[in-house]
């Protein structure tokens, strides 16, 4: 056999290209394909802005109950509280250790809960949906474990706050995080 035989090629039936048929058909899975590919991306993405809000709100919420806890038990007495026009207190300002006032007021128009002492106001909770302070006595009352309410601020040795934040993704509300604590003034 010379060289010259052996690089010859043939093209025979077996060598032919795609037909138009499988051509749609190759291009109609690519097409499944591709759009599985893109709603995957699309699904997992949002699960991922879900969960870094709510790991967002989660780390706030924690810290902010963590800074009242600590602030409110080592407070000298309440001293003053503001009510909404639905009758909920949205607003205490306390006589702190050091004879200071801390103010700790919810404002439902920018959503936010704030600490203020000494002329220095720090926001503590964004994106907050609503918030409710109660104020109580020490005392229980009778027959069940629950304090008794008051309504004078110096008679005041029980703080409960409750707050509900809410964040979006895409424009939807997907993540919210409920808080309610009941906090004992120590003096």
């Amino acid at each position: 056999m010379s060289l010259n035989m052996a690089c010859k090629t043939t093209f025979g039936n077996g060598a032919r290209g795609f037909t138009l048929v499988e051509m749609l058909i190759a291009v109609g899975v690519g097409g499944l394909l591709c759009a599985g590919i893109v709603s995957f991306w699309f699904f997992t993405s949002r699960s991922l802005a879900s969960m870094a809000n709510y790991t967002d709100m989660d780390r706030q919420n924690q810290l902010a109950l963590d800074l009242l806890t600590m602030q409110i038990r080592q407070v000298n007495q309440l001293t003053n509280y503001v009510t909404s026009s639905n009758g909920t207190i949205t607003s205490l300002t306390f006589q702190d250790y050091d004879n200071a006032s801390l103010t700790y007021a919810y404002s439902p128009s920018n959503r936010t809960l704030t600490r203020t002492k000494g002329g220095t106001t720090q926001t503590l909770l964004t994106d907050c949906q609503s918030l409710a302070f109660s104020i109580y006595q020490r005392n229980v009352q009778s027959n069940t474990f629950d304090a008794v309410t008051t309504a004078t601020a110096t008679n005041c040795k029980l703080v409960e706050v409750t707050w509900t934040c809410a964040k979006s993704v895409v424009g939807l509300p997907n993540t919210e995080a409920m808080q309610t604590t009941k906090i004992t003034i120590r003096q």
